[in-house]
């Protein structure tokens, strides 16, 4: 049974998105101090940090951000191998733009400060987003933007997307696997872009009745178009001096932006 009441009608479990820890959570002790905080504080923060990195236009105050978000990652017990692979994809768009942003610039001087702020907002930002929200189930995540009154539409939309990209991966890997034992090869060729045209017919005609059939089983059981919401109390005693211990650097980095 799914957590919103409605089984995975294909026998499919929706692989998770929490990044690894560093070490073991068994014991209470060993709890990140992250994972102490209520999701509505850790969204909270992480829309604070957002703006931060938006407000901050000095080196200096851009560099005490990445700093933060380095020190979020820590305190999340995110391995580093973790977030090493999804930094990786974000400082290859960056290699791109120090090579052709100084250039373009009026100054070379300016193309490379514009391109340092760049890395150093992007950089954090990701380090924080993955600390606060990553180390969140999707689940608990939607909830919580929905107290805060992101449309329901959107969440379910964004809920769905999640649940659902694991499975259209996989049907392509399966078809894909499929072709290859059929003498397929990838290339430029008439035949290899046909056989690409094939999978992409299989993919969508395959989630179509997958389709289908899912939205049959959820209004069997009882679906009507929204998630049930969870209602969760607000931060008291230690959470919420936990909260504020991990806001207060925010402040004080906003406060020298200044």
């Amino acid at each position: 049974m799914s957590t919103f009441g409605w089984a995975d009608t294909e026998g499919v479990c929706c692989a998770s998105l929490a990044p690894k820890r560093g070490g073991k959570t068994d014991s209470t002790d060993n709890v990140p101090l992250l994972e102490k905080l209520p999701p509505a504080s850790r969204v909270l923060l992480a829309v604070c940090f957002a703006c931060a990195t938006t407000l901050a236009t000095s080196l200096s105050a851009q560099a005490l951000l990445l700093v933060y978000g380095g020190a979020l990652l820590l305190l999340s017990g995110v391995s580093p191998g973790h977030a090493a692979q999804r930094l990786l994809p974000l400082w290859g768009m960056l290699l791109l733009l120090w090579v052709t942003l100084p250039f373009g610039a009026p100054s070379l001087r300016e193309g490379v400060v514009f391109a340092l702020a760049v890395t150093l907002k992007a950089t954090g930002a990701l380090l924080a987003f993955l600390a606060l929200l990553g180390t969140l189930p999707p689940e608990e995540l939607f909830r919580t933007l929905g107290r805060f009154g992101v449309p329901p539409k959107l969440l379910l939309l964004f809920h769905f997307t999640h649940r659902y990209a694991f499975v259209f991966r996989d049907e392509a890997e399966r078809v894909l696997k499929a072709m290859r034992l059929r003498g397929f090869a990838a290339g430029l060729s008439r035949e290899s872009l046909r056989g690409w045209g094939y999978l992409v017919g299989s993919i969508l005609g395959r989630s179509l009745d997958r389709a289908e059939r899912v939205a049959a089983a959820m209004r069997l059981r009882g679906f009507t178009g929204t998630l049930p919401a969870i209602e969760e109390p607000l931060p008291r005693g230690k959470r919420l001096w936990t909260a504020g211990a991990v806001a207060a650097p925010l402040l004080c980095i906003l406060l020298l932006a200044q």
